[in-house]
């Protein structure tokens, strides 16, 4: 009779400690979860799901000249990223912003030109017909520096111009010695199409994207009227560059 009264006294023990291990289990499983799901929400997920990139860290203006101050970091939903966004601003430094960019905005190639492209209401973008030009080299490109070179009516009949591959008129046809009447940086060249011809090879810029139709200078509205008075005149223009 003794012996199963402690048979049954150990089970109660036993069936006690168990309670108490499932407990503490339960308790340390309840935890991991809780901790599991705060680590989520403050780190896990933004591990997963977001990207750290450069973006705007200050309201930058149109025509503001870049350097590293303007820019802090941060996170991002990868499906957020825009197409195109610059992750490395270095190659940034030193250009000029050509819009305004707001605060946090995320980063784009398209907002950042070369100082000297960016316009002002001085200095605007304006295209040369083609009824001005007597000829121009297929090589042009942007950020090209177009140098015209006045030709008048009977020069036009007399010089056949042809250029080689640095844009530089080739052949007997006494363009050294005439002073250009005006420089200007190119902002666009277009095809028929209106699409800007690019270079498709690096270090050959005969193998062109297409054919040059259009060319789009940077100059003032006084320098527009200075070139018109030459067409006025009888003259056109042979369009180097450099």
């Amino acid at each position: 009779m003794e012996e199963v009264v402690k048979i049954k006294i150990l089970s109660k023990k036993e069936e006690k400690i168990k309670s108490t291990i499932a407990l503490i289990f339960g308790v340390v499983l309840l935890v991991g979860f809780f901790s599991a799901v705060v680590f989520w929400e403050l780190q896990g997920r933004k591990l997963v799901q977001y990207t750290e990139i450069p973006v705007a860290g200050q309201y930058i203006n149109r025509g503001d000249v870049i350097d590293t101050s303007m820019f802090s970091t941060m996170l991002i939903d990868r499906e957020m990223i825009i197409d195109g966004a610059i992750k490395d601003i270095s190659s940034l430094i030193g250009k000029s912003a050509n819009q305004f960019i707001p605060a946090k905005s995320q980063l784009h190639e398209l907002y950042f030109d070369e100082p000297y492209l960016i316009t002002t209401e001085e200095r605007m973008v304006t295209k040369i017909p083609k009824d001005w030009m007597h000829s121009v080299p297929s090589t042009i490109r942007r950020k090209d520096t177009a140098v015209f070179i006045a030709l008048d009516s009977v020069q036009q009949n007399e010089i056949n111009v042809s250029f080689n591959e640095n844009g530089m008129p080739i052949g007997n046809n006494n363009l050294k010695d005439k002073e250009p009447v005006l420089e200007a940086v190119v902002a666009y060249v277009r095809d028929s199409q209106n699409k800007e011809v690019t270079t498709t090879s690096y270090e050959q810029r005969l193998n062109a994207s297409s054919n040059v139709a259009d060319i789009e200078v940077i100059i003032t509205a006084d320098e527009f009227k200075y070139l018109e008075q030459y067409i006025k005149q009888g003259y056109k223009f042979v369009i180097m560059y450099y």
